[in-house]
């Protein structure tokens, strides 16, 4: 279970890499799309990361529940 924990929180905070490169002009190829385009995605990333912590938080409590 850890292990899936560790994933959840390792994708989630990939995700939040992408979206701050990207806010922040760093992520080569995405220059010439749209502003709506690169704010849609970043709000996409920034989602999806709180869902994965999400995830990754309730599978702690979960098995912090069972240990106890």
């Amino acid at each position: 279970m850890q292990k899936a924990i560790d994933k959840l929180k390792e994708l989630a905070e990939s995700h939040q890499s992408l979206a701050d490169k990207l806010e922040n002009g760093e992520l080569a190829g995405y220059e010439e799309d749209s502003e709506t385009r690169r704010e849609t995605l970043i709000r996409t990333w920034r989602y999806w990361s709180q869902c994965l912590f999400i995830a990754a938080w309730l599978l702690e409590n979960e098995v912090k529940t069972e240990n106890d």
